[in-house]
């Protein structure tokens, strides 16, 4: 695969451009106060601190720009679900993804933010704001790497039994080629670029289905790099303290780093029963207390699996708090 190097540093300056002096930490950190705002009632100050967050900060994540419009329809605020749901479209999010959603977790009570007067304001605007969108994204990189992961899903969900590493009989050594160039590939992106994220390659699918593979569908708001790097332990051994800093940088999802720690924890160890979950975002242990949890999900920005039950339990049916780690 060949890298468009000099597209992808103009974009990269471009990017960085009037961001170097905040930090993408406490972007993250103000969207879990958000969300914790919420669970204790304190809507207005939720609402607040979401709208002078999404100001202070240049580029978005469009799953925090949704979770906060489920917050204001929840609320009796669809205006402000609106206003929420616009700033989104600009960073990827499709308007109409919660009515058509191959997964079958949609949030179906969005829909009808759809029979409200505010919702005019949507059509009028979501051409111009998704033609944002378009001419942000590098597409020539995004394309390159949907295309690497077709070759790896396919030969994950054919030839091995996927978490565990069990291949046909002649395949593991074919497979290996072929991941380890993917793994080549996405070093010389990291190394050029930083982490091929939201910000410059945009999210899973939000303008058309592509495929029907890891999880590409209208309601992945998430990344595309780690549906690879979660299985591959050797990512964090190698770029453990590169990924940590792409987060402060705003190129990476606390979430997505969580999981990529987590998952090299667990193959790492082969299963072992002592085996630790830095962030216990996914597989869940007891080798490090709830408050340890918290505190080391809270250095990072991350929610807490615990908290994003709570958000669940909150928001009822018909909403979304993405469970799902490649959303």
């Amino acid at each position: 695969m060949k890298i468009s190097l000099i597209l992808l540093i103009l974009l990269t300056s471009i990017y960085s451009f009037g961001q170097a002096e905040l930090s993408y930490i406490e972007y993250h950190k103000n969207c879990r106060k958000a969300e914790i705002l919420f669970l204790n009632d304190s809507i207005q100050e939720c609402f607040d601190t979401y709208t002078s967050t999404f100001e202070k900060f240049d580029i978005l994540f469009p799953r925090d720009c949704f979770m906060a419009a489920q917050f204001a329809h929840k609320s009796k605020e669809d205006s402000l679900a609106v206003e929420f749901i616009l700033k989104g479209i600009q960073f990827g999010l499709n308007p109409e993804f919660f009515t058509k959603d191959s997964t079958n977790m949609y949030p179906k009570k969005m829909y009808f933010l759809q029979n409200t007067v505010y919702w005019n304001k949507v059509k009028e605007q979501k051409d111009s704001l998704l033609d944002i969108y378009i001419k942000q994204v590098n597409w020539v990189l995004k394309s390159e790497i949907m295309d690497m992961i077709r070759v790896d899903q396919n030969w994950r969900r054919k030839n091995n039994k996927w978490f565990n590493r069990t291949f046909r009989k002649g395949l593991e050594k074919e497979f290996n080629i072929v991941n380890n160039r993917h793994l080549n590939y996405l070093d010389s992106v990291f190394k050029e670029v930083g982490y091929p994220g939201t910000w410059i390659i945009g999210i899973g699918d939000s303008l058309r289905q592509e495929t029907n593979y890891a999880s590409f569908n209208n309601a992945n708001l998430s990344g595309l790099p780690e549906i690879i790097l979660y299985h591959n332990d050797s990512i964090y051994i190698k770029n453990g303290e590169f990924l940590f800093n792409e987060i402060d940088k705003g190129h990476i999802h606390p979430r997505t780093y969580a999981m990529i720690r987590d998952f090299r924890d667990r193959h790492l160890v082969k299963k072992d029963k002592n085996e630790n979950m830095y962030y216990n975002i996914w597989w869940e242990r007891d080798n490090y207390t709830v408050e340890e949890i918290e505190q080391h999900c809270y250095e990072i920005g991350c929610p807490t699996k615990q908290h994003l039950r709570d958000l669940s339990k909150k928001l009822g049916k018909g909403y979304d708090i993405f469970w799902s780690p490649f959303r």
